[in-house]
């Protein structure tokens, strides 16, 4: 039987799903100048130039990145590839504006940050449905197998005027590959610390279906002691196009690994062991400019050590979306649920509904206007409205700007952790509110050459804490706001048909607004090199990254040293060989948790 609040959220989801549907149908009939039909065709009529890429995920339909109002990266297959990465936070770490934090062992603790905000601050979708941890900011990407990836988009910038909740920093939007031509692909490979990696991908494509499954094995020693890991991951999809305009998809995917826990060098552990194993399966559908998704999301991770603990997720959804090339309104509803011996049985529901217009004046000028609601059963309603501006002087120049307001809602161990002499959550705690404002140009100079510089202002308040009380209980609470400014720099280049590079720089000051002092793991200095040659058999990479210093402690008083690493590979078909940190530094991402050093890999390749 449904509770009060249950049967309250239902029938407020039904009442928005018919008012957005009245907006759809006046918006559609307001006449707008310049206004044009297709979509995924530039607006402005600008050509296609390197590095501006089809994307989907800044306002959820088709559209190159010149057109969008907000900051983005695509980062493509290829790149992927010439990244030497072996999940998907490694190929994320030469994204400006992104910082990737590790505790180094093989699937130890991965956090990604955009901007200068929190893990918990990004929203992390695959295909756009959302993946983010209800219970606490873990990372979910783990389980996604990078031959499944066509692509990767990163938004920089509030995004919650149209995802909701943790869309903070920016949405990162893993796009899995469709399957159009059939292909397999065989891999293994054999790393230092032992480490083994088997893999199987196959796309199918046969009349109106079509669709790809793939099989991954890993297992390594680790360069500590207990830090061995074994996992294994199945994933699939399957596309039905039942006639023109009409498409239904059946997706899932299972995920199990056990690993060790080293802890700290400083207090080392020899005997925690860890397990997770995850699974989803999502059936969705497009009739015209309706789509609709229903999607459930189950995650079971146990902990052995001294006193052992039990944690189950699971997150439902259903998501309807009307879309044309210019309005965007949709409705969700979503319920997150908990099972764990640390914090009881609770669930929480979310209801929402969105509305984002883009107006266009003499193909010039882009005004985007959006506003969603999003109603909690715990906390309650919140509104994050968004502003965005996009103006072409020319057609290789575009000026962009946008306002929004976001919000991070609480998460289950923040609010329900129980009561002990040592720590307790709290049911009082009100979501964290962001407002950022942000400017920048795009220039490409010509079909082979773009930059792009960027600036950005945001202000948190209610900021989560967690904190001892004066009996020395951990406590979370709103206590303190935050003010982040930065700048972001980037230049891509195709010097040839088979060399291209790129440069990008980032500076951030993240500070608390009451004591100034500056955030922990927030470096004030990034930047990154990569260069990479492709003539479809043979590829080649060298890749830099450098990291300022960074404090690790509230006061700034513990700092850890900057560090610059190289990493470099070559792969001539069949064969892969590839080196990381080419020159054995030793750095640290996450403090007391050693990196490895000069790692190899030597594997082999094979499609068809």
């Amino acid at each position: 039987m449904l509770n009060q609040t249950s049967r309250n959220l239902i029938i407020k989801f039904i009442l928005s799903a018919l008012f957005i549907n009245c907006l759809f149908i006046i918006g559609n009939c307001l006449p707008l100048a310049g206004q044009s039909t297709q979509i995924g065709t530039s607006a402005f009529g600008a050509p296609r130039y390197y590095g501006q890429e089809l994307i989907v995920t800044a306002a959820k339909i088709p559209q190159l990145i010149s057109e969008s109002s907000a900051s983005i990266t695509v980062v493509t297959k290829e790149e992927i590839k010439a990244s030497g990465a072996t999940n998907v936070a490694d190929a994320l770490r030469f994204v400006s504006g992104l910082d990737v934090k590790s505790t180094g062992y093989p699937a130890g603790e991965i956090t990604l940050r955009l901007r200068g905000s929190t893990s918990d601050q990004v929203l992390l979708l695959v295909d756009g449905r959302r993946i983010n941890s209800p219970q606490g900011g873990w990372n979910q990407f783990d389980s996604i197998s990078l031959n499944n990836i066509e692509k990767i988009e990163v938004v920089r910038g509030p995004a919650s005027a149209l995802y909701g909740a943790d869309a903070v920093g920016g949405v990162i939007n893993v796009i899995s590959k469709k399957g159009i031509e059939p292909e397999t692909k065989i891999s293994a490979s054999l790393s230092s610390y032992d480490t083994q990696n088997y893999s199987f991908a196959h796309s199918l494509s046969e009349g109106a279906i079509s669709g790809f499954f793939a099989l991954e094995s890993m297992k390594s020693n680790g360069h500590r002691a207990n830090s061995d890991y074994s996992g294994q991951d199945f994933s699939g999809k399957l596309n039905f196009e039942m006639r023109e305009k009409v498409n239904i998809a059946l997706s899932t995917n299972y995920y199990q690994m056990e690993k060790g826990i080293p802890n700290t060098i400083i207090t080392p552990s020899l005997t925690d062991r860890q397990t997770d194993k995850k699974n989803h399966l999502e059936l969705s559908g497009n009739i015209e400019n309706l789509e609709i998704r229903a999607y459930q999301n189950q995650f079971d991770r146990l902990f052995f050590s001294t006193a052992n603990s039990r944690h189950k997720n699971w997150t439902e959804g259903l998501e309807v979306e009307l879309k044309s090339p210019f309005l965007i309104s949709g409705v969700e509803l979503r319920r997150d649920q908990i099972e764990s011996t640390e914090n009881s049985r609770h669930a929480v529901y979310n209801l929402a509904s969105f509305l984002q217009k883009e107006i266009n004046f003499n193909k010039l000028l882009k005004v985007v206007l959006g506003v969603r609601g999003d109603e909690h059963s715990t906390f309650g309603g919140v509104i994050s409205p968004r502003l965005g501006l996009v103006y072409h002087p020319v057609a290789s120049t575009t000026l962009r700007s946008s306002w929004g307001g976001s919000f991070r809602a609480p998460n289950f161990d923040d609010l329900y952790w129980p009561t002990t002499t040592w720590a307790a959550g709290n049911l009082n705690l009100k979501p964290e509110r962001a407002q950022t404002f942000d400017i920048g140009i795009d220039q490409q100079f010509n079909t082979l050459t773009t930059a792009s510089l960027g600036w950005f202002s945001s202000e948190v308040k209610d900021m989560i804490d967690w904190a001892p009380d004066s009996g020395g209980t951990w406590r979370p609470s709103n206590v303190y706001a935050a003010k982040l400014q930065g700048v972001e720099v980037e230049l891509k280049r195709k010097f040839s048909s088979l060399l291209s590079g790129f440069i990008n720089y980032t500076y951030l000051k993240a500070v608390n607004s009451s004591t100034n002092n500056e955030l922990i793991y927030k470096p004030n200095n990034k930047a990154n090199i990569g260069l990479r040659f492709d003539n479809t058999r043979q590829t080649a990479y060298l890749n830099l990254r450098f990291v300022d210093k960074q404090f690790t402690d509230v006061t700034n008083t513990d700092i850890l040293p900057s560090y610059t690493v190289v990493d470099t590979g070559l792969e001539s078909a069949p064969f892969i060989i590839k080196i990381n940190n080419l020159f054995d530094i030793n750095y640290q991402e996450s403090r007391d948790y050693p990196m490895p050093g000069r790692t190899y890999t030597l594997g082999i390749a094979h499609n068809y």
